[in-house]
This record gives C-alpha cells, sequence and structure tokens, in this order.
C-alpha cells in the first residue's frame, strides 16, 4: 500500500515537469478572453497572443502574419511544444504552409515558429491573397506556457485582418 502511494506521488510530481506538453492530470485550460477585453487578439491567465500582418500585402503577392505569443506573470514559453495554428479554409486567401498536415496548417516542426525571448515566440503564417481588399483569416493556435509548478496547454481562436492591396 505504501509502494503504491509513492507511485502515485512520484507520477503527481512528474506530471508538473515543465518539459512536458501537457499539463497536469485533469488540468483545464482557461477560456481566452475575447480582443475586446484585454487589447489583444486573445488573452488568458497567463499568456496573450497579438496577431498583425506585416508590411506589404497585395493581391497575389506573398504575405505575412504574425501571432506572437507572450507568456505573463510567472509563466514562460514552453520550448519543447509542437506550437501549431490551423487557419480555416477561405475563398480571399490562399495558404502557402509547408506542413504535411496541409497547406493551411503553419508549426514548429515546418520551420513556422521562433522564439524570441523566454516569455515569447512568434509562428509566421504565410498566405496570398486572392483579391484586393479586406479579409479575415481565423484558426486555431495550439500553444503551451509553462511556471515552475505546471505546463499549461492551450487552444484559443485567433483571427486578424488582412488587407491586400
Amino acid at each position: 500500500m505504501r509502494d503504491a502511494l509513492w507511485v502515485g506521488l512520484a507520477v503527481l510530481a512528474g506530471s508538473f515537469s515543465c518539459n512536458k506538453s501537457e499539463g497536469p492530470a485533469g488540468s483545464v485550460p482557461s477560456a481566452p478572453a475575447a480582443a475586446a477585453d484585454c487589447g489583444h487578439a486573445v488573452c488568458g491567465e497567463s499568456f496573450f497572443v497579438d496577431a498583425a500582418p506585416k508590411d506589404g500585402c497585395s493581391s497575389g503577392g506573398r504575405c505575412e502574419v504574425s501571432l506572437k505569443l507572450v507568456a505573463t506573470g510567472a509563466f514562460h514559453v514552453n520550448d519543447q511544444y509542437p506550437y501549431r495554428y490551423k487557419a480555416e479554409p477561405t475563398s480571399t486567401v490562399e495558404f502557402l504552409g509547408t506542413d504535411p498536415a496541409g497547406k493551411n496548417v503553419f508549426s514548429k516542426p515546418a520551420g513556422d515558429w521562433a522564439q524570441t525571448g523566454a516569455k515569447s515566440g512568434v509562428l509566421t503564417v504565410h498566405l496570398a491573397p486572392s483579391a484586393k481588399g479586406s479579409s479575415t483569416i481565423s484558426g486555431v493556435f495550439k500553444l503551451s506556457v509553462c511556471s515552475e509548478q505546471n505546463c499549461l496547454i492551450e487552444q484559443p481562436r485567433v483571427s486578424v485582418a488582412i488587407h491586400a492591396s
């Protein structure tokens, strides 16, 4: 009985390791706040995401959108996590991803993620607008931030407006 208790405690302690790409057993991701509530594209308890197109987006040309993740408080970016953004298909944009999962998938394994500091990183979405004007891309950004106690996995929906000249 005592050995089973020690094994259970060891498993529980291991689940708080920040090198893992998942949170402790039974953890529930917090619901991100809407952009209007926090001044960013997405806000969580321990992070925020800013989403913005880079300058120079033109119809038929190649554009980039940056999804910047910033960990807040005692949290930092989990460098072990396979960051990923899956954009929803749209008739106004052609996605130019190189991930094996599809042209609308952008990920760390495909080289789209760069950690820019202990508390930040950027995932780049490559696309080509099919027409002049404004449109919005949306998708799910799978991310992870860690504290000394645990790692959180979040999957917020991130949308960003682009304007092609």
